[in-house]
């Protein structure tokens, strides 16, 4: 976070472009994936559907929580009334999956590549 924040103007910014007060654009990880090796098939939406299901599998956080990380709209009447963004939450959750998808496995990993 602190090399993020040298080279981005505000700390509003997460994922800092190269130029000042611009944010990475909506496709640069999924032109930093085609350009890998071995992953050149993959999709970013993968990513996202991977966090759902661990976040409603292995943690406790509320659904709503879960689908403001992804930042999904509250659909029926409840997006009427709610105001909150979750932040301390959405903090609280994103520690987990930094710290889930940083882990050391625990067991035998078992390819399923031919």
């Amino acid at each position: 976070m602190e090399a993020a924040k040298k080279i981005a103007d505000k700390d509003t910014i997460v994922f800092p472009s190269g130029k000042p007060n611009t944010s990475l654009s909506n496709v640069a990880m999924l032109r930093a994936l085609q350009r890998m090796e071995g992953y050149e098939e993959q999709s970013m939406h993968g990513f996202r559907s991977t966090f759902k299901t661990w976040a409603h599998e292995k943690t406790k956080f509320d659904s709503l929580v879960i689908e403001a990380a992804l930042a999904h709209k509250v659909e029926g009447i409840e997006r009427h009334y709610l105001r909150t963004t979750f932040f301390e939450q959405r903090k609280k959750l994103m520690d987990a999956w930094a710290a889930y998808a940083t882990a050391r496995p625990t067991a035998k990993v078992v390819s399923m590549q031919a």
